[in-house]
């Protein structure tokens, strides 16, 4: 769990990739909030993985509802019986789940019980995990990486720039304590200019634009209309200590 731009999605995918790991990668959008809609491209990427193989798949209607646990376990059951090999599960934007909270509790409870000794199975989320999954976490093959873990190091700023702007490593710690160790926002700043950056640096001023053209894109258009709202209000504080944005 960690804002967008966290490098979540890096992180886990160079991961599978480093293990040589069979993946199943289900990226969410805000149309999988609906549980019918959510199945529906889990089967068709079950069919896929099939092959030729002949499996069928009961689609989720309306009368499986009320036993929506029951179906859910079943059907990850038949899907995962389809790997046999060391395996992932990636469910990327998990916040999109936000809005059937209590339904997505017991969904990925399902299909963690379901998981076979193979399989391990990750969530990618801006968001909290969702309050079903209390009781998993508290097993030992659990694990929360958030925010502080994922943000940048000074060493991890350097050995980036180091790759992508060789000519912005004086700058890098001081951009990299700026953006507080935010992926994206360090990535950006180091593709501006290095004098100009240098420059922004001495006045204390780094509203590049491509950083707030990200920000406004990918962070404000896509935040809860609550987050979106507090943003806007606040912005007009030039420092915003927690006492004065309350």
């Amino acid at each position: 769990t960690a804002p967008a731009g966290s490098g979540k999605t890096a992180l886990a995918s160079s991961w599978v990739q480093a293990r040589g790991l069979t993946c199943l990668w289900f990226q969410l959008d805000a149309g999988d909030a609906d549980p019918a809609t959510f199945f529906h491209y889990l089967i068709l990427a079950g069919l896929h993985r099939a092959g030729r193989k002949r499996v069928h798949f009961t689609a989720l209607t309306p009368e499986y509802l009320p036993g929506i646990e029951l179906y859910a376990r079943r059907f990850f059951e038949q899907l995962l019986r389809l790997y046999s090999e060391p395996f992932v599960l990636v469910f990327d934007n998990c916040h999109e789940l936000a809005t059937i909270a209590p339904l997505a509790g017991l969904i990925l409870n399902a299909l963690i019980e379901a998981m076979p000794a193979a399989g391990k199975l990750v969530c990618l989320s801006r968001g909290p995990m969702p309050s079903g999954l209390t009781r998993q976490s508290a097993g030992p093959g659990f694990l929360h990486l958030d925010w502080e873990e994922l943000s940048f190091t000074t060493d991890e700023a350097i050995a980036l720039a180091e790759r992508i702007a060789p000519a912005a490593l004086r700058s890098v710690e001081a951009c990299n304590q700026w953006v507080r160790g935010w992926a994206a926002g360090l990535k950006l700043l180091l593709r501006a200019p290095p004098k100009a950056l240098e420059s922004a640096l001495m006045r204390g001023d780094l509203a590049e634009e491509s950083l707030f053209n990200y920000l406004s894109e990918e962070v404000l258009q896509r935040a809860f209309a609550e987050q979106r709202e507090f943003l806007l209000r606040s912005a007009v504080l030039e420092e915003m200590e927690p006492e004065i944005a309350a």
